[in-house]
C-alpha cells in the first residue's frame, strides 16, 4: 500500500496558478493516475456522500453544499477526521444541515470508524499488505493522534451489519370507522379544502395539494432529493436494457462519469426524452462498475429515507401504516410511495407522491412541491362485494 500512496495527488498545490503557468506544477499534476483498485477502495471508507465537503484551514471549518461547521481545535490537525464527520453527518440526517451547535465527538472516535470500515473492506481480502494497509492509511490522515486505552472501540455508530433490522417501516396515522369521512377531514384540516380535489367515485379520495414546507431553501432541498431519487430509479430500469456488448466501448472507462452524469440531468427542470442517451449511458458505467452500482444503490436508499421522513412528518400519528414496495417514479416526474393500512380492512389501497413544480420564467427554480394522496376504500354499499379485495392490502412485492 505505501507503493500506492505516492500516486496520491500531492496536497498543498496553489490551485490559483494556472497549470500552463508553472511547469512544476504541470509536472506534479501528471503524476500517474491512482490504481483503480486503490482508488475504490479510499473512496468508499471515506467518501460517504459525492457531495462535496471542504476543509477551510483559514477559518477553521468545514464547508458543504447545504452549510458549514466550524472545526474545533482538536480536529485542526486532523482535516480529514473533520470531512468524515461532517459527510457522516449528512448521510445520517440527509434533511439536515450543516450547523455549528452540532456536538463533535473526540477525534479518536472518528478515527476509530475509519478505522473498522478500512480493515473490513474487501479490498484487503487476500492481498498479502492486509495486516499493514490501515496503518499506513492512519499515519497519512492522524500520523500523531493517540487512541486512549480501551476506547479503541468507540465508534460513530453500530455498524450496519449488526444493528437489528425490522422487516417494515412503521408509522402511525388516523384513526375512525368511516375511511372517506376522516380522511376528507384530515386533509381539510391539514391542507385547506381550496386545494382538494375528489374523485366523483365514491371509493376513491383523491387530495393534491401543496406540500407544506417552512422556506423556500427547504422546498430547493426537498426537489434535488425528489429529482435525484426519479432519475435513479429510471436508470437501475435502463440497466437490464443495456446490452453486453458495451463492455467493448472505451469511452465508458471512467466510471467518476457516472456523479457528472447524474448532476446534470438533475439540473434539468422537467424530464425530456432527449435525455434517455445520458440515462443509458450512466447504466451502462453502472453495469461495467459494480463499485459505483453500489454507491448509486447507496443514494437511492437515502434519498428514500429523506422522503420516508417526509411522509412521517406529514401523516397523523395515530395507528398503524406501512411504506412497502419501495419507491417508484411516474412519467410526470413524480415520486411514488405505497402505504399498507394493516389495521384497516376498508382501505384497499394507498399511496403518496410527490412532484417539484416549477414556473415557466424560472424552470430551474422549483417554486413548491406538489403532494397527491389517494386512496380507494371499500364503500358500505359496496362492504360485501369488496371484502376479499380489501384482505390483499396486507401483500408486499
Amino acid at each position: 500500500m505505501t507503493d500506492n500512496l505516492h500516486l496520491l495527488p500531492p496536497l498543498g498545490l496553489n490551485r490559483t496558478t494556472p497549470s500552463w503557468a508553472d511547469p512544476v506544477v504541470q509536472d506534479a499534476i501528471e503524476t500517474p493516475p491512482i490504481n483503480k483498485e486503490v482508488r475504490a477502495y479510499l473512496s468508499e471508507c471515506f467518501f460517504l456522500l459525492p457531495h462535496r465537503v471542504i476543509y477551510c484551514p483559514e477559518h477553521q471549518c468545514v464547508v458543504g453544499m447545504r452549510g458549514y461547521m466550524n472545526v474545533p481545535d482538536p480536529y485542526a490537525e486532523y482535516p480529514m477526521l473533520a470531512i468524515y464527520f461532517a459527510k457522516y453527518r449528512l448521510r445520517k440526517y440527509p434533511f439536515d444541515i450543516l450547523r455549528n451547535d452540532i456536538t463533535w465527538p473526540e477525534p479518536y472516535v472518528v478515527l476509530n470508524t475509519i478505522m473498522r470500515r478500512l480493515r473490513t473492506h474487501r479490498f484487503l481480502k487476500g492481498n498479502a499488505d492486509a495486516a499493514s494497509i490501515p496503518d499506513d492509511i492512519r499515519k497519512v490522515i492522524a500520523p500523531n493522534l493517540d487512541i486512549p486505552s480501551g476506547m479503541e472501540g468507540e465508534l460513530l455508530e453500530v455498524p450496519y451489519s449488526e444493528r437489528k433490522l425490522g422487516a417494515n417501516r412503521v408509522m402511525k396515522v388516523f384513526e375512525g370507522q368511516d375511511a372517506r369521512l376522516e380522511m376528507e377531514r384530515f386533509f381539510d384540516e391539514l391542507l385547506g379544502s381550496s386545494h382538494s380535489e375528489l374523485y366523483p367515485d365514491s371509493s376513491v379520495i383523491r387530495v393534491v395539494s401543496d406540500y407544506p414546507l417552512r422556506s423556500q431553501a427547504d422546498v430547493i432541498v426537498f426537489s434535488e432529493y425528489l429529482r435525484k431519487l426519479w432519475y435513479i430509479e429510471k436508470i437501475l430500469v435502463l440497466m437490464n436494457m443495456v446490452p453486453d456488448s458495451v463492455r467493448d466501448r472505451p469511452d465508458l472507462e471512467d466510471p467518476s462519469i457516472v456523479w457528472d452524469l447524474l448532476e446534470d440531468l438533475q439540473r434539468q427542470p422537467v424530464y425530456e426524452p432527449s435525455q434517455n442517451e445520458r440515462m443509458t449511458q450512466v447504466a451502462a458505467l453502472l453495469k461495467l462498475w459494480p463499485d459505483a452500482l453500489e454507491e448509486f444503490q447507496q443514494q437511492r436508499k437515502d434519498c428514500r429515507t429523506f422522503i420516508y421522513s417526509k411522509i412521517r412528518a406529514w401523516l397523523p400519528k395515530k395507528n398503524k401504516v406501512k411504506i412497502y414496495r419501495g419507491t417508484s417514479v411516474l412519467e410526470d416526474g413524480s415520486v411514488k410511495v405505497s402505504l399498507n393500512f394493516t389495521e384497516y380492512s376498508y382501505i384497499k389501497s394507498a399511496y403518496i407522491s410527490f412532484r417539484p413544480v416549477s414556473s415557466r420564467e424560472a424552470p430551474h427554480h422549483p417554486e413548491k412541491v406538489l403532494a397527491t394522496f389517494e386512496c380507494r376504500h371499500v364503500t358500505r354499499e359496496g362492504s360485501e362485494s369488496h371484502e376479499e379485495d380489501a384482505g390483499d392490502a396486507g401483500s408486499s412485492e
